[in-house]
């Protein structure tokens, strides 16, 4: 060892050993050792030679002469050596007869080996070359012609194996794991050290009745503590004066608790819907917001904001982690004058805004409620509330002033638009760009709705249900006329009374929920549930090119009204 530091220019590199388990073979590889300087004295123990005499065991007669020959064994083992300086014990000589500098050790894996003996070029080589004799090795050919017949397969690598040293995997049980045996007996690992899986009860929107209380399953977490009772008591009292509340308001109203606190809390209290008119708020157990109209006013608007451009007035950039900061404002109102940072969820009965608070307050509400979208609101009131409000918010987020006047304009159209009253969502003419293209989007979001899809699926039906009987009885000029009065074309009326009493199954329409994939508070990750409002994403439409958008609805509807008109 040291030879690599003798010449530190041109260092040479350090000698190695080899050694092969096969040693007749001469393609065997071998095993490299690894050397390492050492201080080790080298000891020459001397113990009496065995005569190969015999006593009986546990006495002190003299040995016996056998009759064998005894046999020198040169390779003794060092237990053997031991029990032999303890069978002579001074009657051995331990002699100093110098020191070991230098070590070398055998503890790489040894590589693969292929083999050779089915191989033309190995064999020659093995023949040939592999033999201290010039004559033989002047006989070694080895053909290079390309595309030889006889060579069936090629030499293998020099090494088959990239890691050298074994790798000790000491394999270990985790300290958190434990054995534990189930009710049938069976042993099964339980880890200790695993947090408790939430408990979260999200149903979805069309389901026949809703929880009525916690689920059996559900247990405390950690027994010996305090804030829980207390998150718990007054989290009880705010759901029995509003029985709807976001987290928002929740955390706005009740002091403030750690988010693992505040989870656990709502799992004792109360439920969500996955999506619907009241997603991304907790319900009190028992209450069921689509049977009554009086819950209308906590339906929840939810607004698509982190990919906005906004910028405060200290110039920092929007980010998602502070969605939850207290920002020093009642963060869960709208009203229209100010817009908080970590806001994206607002109630109807917490927004103040005065066109937005008219416009909610309408008696125009449908019979039923529709528990995929709109709830107990037409689909026009929504729509109308939805573009005035975010337009409002983007103007809040520019610091530039809103037009009250279109929002006006906005909120006088029809509330409720169904697939024949679309032309009524139009503003009066000479109004403002901006009119136009908030009309424009309350159009659109209109036409996304589940009953007007429907509508158009149903008279697509007729229509084509219509021309096929025109075929069956050889009218293929009527077909024709009713071709250019579009959507007016008179309908037999055996033919428009068959089609009536068609029904129209549900899975011909489309699920057009705003809070499409949003799990409520039945996803344990903190920005799927109740406590991170779950972001939705706005219509197609409305996120398109307003001017674009327009032009393509105008001509539409434009085309909808000649054709009624001409039929």
């Amino acid at each position: 060892m040291g030879d690599s530091g003798v010449n530190l220019e041109r260092p040479l590199e350090e000698p190695r050993l080899g050694v092969s388990l096969r040693p007749h073979d001469p393609f065997a590889k071998r095993i490299v050792s690894t050397g390492l300087e050492t201080r080790n004295v080298l000891v020459k123990v001397t113990v009496p030679k065995r005569t190969g005499g015999k006593r009986k065991r546990g006495t002190d007669d003299p040995f016996a002469e056998s009759g064998g020959s005894s046999s020198r064994n040169e390779n003794v083992t060092a237990q053997e050596l031991l029990q032999r300086l303890k069978d002579t014990e001074g009657r051995y000589s331990i002699e100093a007869v110098g020191t070991v500098n230098e070590t070398h050790r055998f503890r790489s894996m040894p590589d693969f080996q292929l083999k050779a003996s089915d191989h033309t070029t190995m064999r020659e080589l093995a023949a040939h070359a592999m033999r201290p004799s010039y004559d033989m090795l002047k006989r070694l050919h080895v053909d290079l012609t390309p595309g030889a017949a006889h060579i069936e397969s090629f030499p293998a690598p020099p090494n088959f194996m990239t890691q050298v040293q074994p790798y000790k995997y000491r394999y270990e049980q985790a300290p958190g794991v434990v054995i534990e045996k189930d009710a049938a007996g069976r042993a099964t690992l339980t880890n200790i050290q695993a947090p408790t899986r939430r408990v979260v009860v999200a149903v979805d929107a069309d389901v026949a009745s809703v929880p009525t209380g916690p689920p059996p399953e559900l247990k405390r977490r950690h027994p010996n503590g305090t804030y829980l009772v207390e998150a718990v008591q007054r989290l009880r009292v705010l759901l029995e004066e509003r029985p709807l509340v976001t987290r928002r308001y929740a955390m706005n109203v009740i002091p403030h608790y750690s988010d693992t606190v505040f989870k656990e809390a709502t799992e004792w209290l109360g439920y969500s819907f996955r999506a619907g008119p009241w997603a991304n708020s907790l319900i009190k157990y028992g209450i069921d917001p689509r049977s009554d109209p009086k819950y209308r006013i906590y339906q929840t608007m939810n607004f698509q904001l982190d990919k906005h451009a906004y910028t405060d007035k200290s110039g920092a950039a929007w980010n998602r982690s502070v969605r939850h900061i207290p920002d020093g404002q009642p963060n869960h109102l709208f009203d229209g004058h100010s817009i908080s940072i970590n806001g994206k969820t607002w109630q109807v009965c917490d927004i103040t805004d005065p066109v937005l608070a008219k416009l909610f307050a309408t008696d125009d509400r449908p019979t039923e409620c529709d528990v995929f979208q709109h709830g107990w609101y037409h689909n026009g009131t929504l729509a109308k509330a939805r573009a005035i409000m975010r337009d409002k918010i983007d103007c809040l987020f520019q610091g530039i002033e809103p037009p009250h006047h279109d929002y006006e304009l906005i909120a006088a159209l029809a509330n409720n638009l169904t697939h024949d009253r679309m032309p009524e969502a139009y503003v009066p003419e000479g109004s403002s760009a901006k009119a136009i293209e908030l009309g424009t989007k309350v159009r659109s979001q209109a036409r996304s709705s589940r009953q007007n899809i429907l509508d158009r699926e149903k008279d697509l039906r007729q229509r084509e249900k219509y021309k096929k009987k025109q075929d069956a009885a050889g009218g293929k000029g009527k077909e024709r006329q009713a071709d250019d009065a579009g959507e007016g074309a008179p309908v037999d009326p055996a033919i428009a009374a068959e089609l009536e009493a068609e029904v129209v199954p549900e899975e011909d329409g489309m699920d057009l929920d705003e809070d499409e994939g949003d799990d409520g508070l039945g996803d344990d990750d903190m920005d799927n549930d109740f406590d991170a409002e779950v972001d939705d994403e706005e219509d197609e439409n409305a996120d398109a090119d307003p001017e674009a958008v327009g032009n393509l609805q105008d001509e539409d509807d434009a085309g909808r009204e000649t054709a009624a008109e001409d039929g």
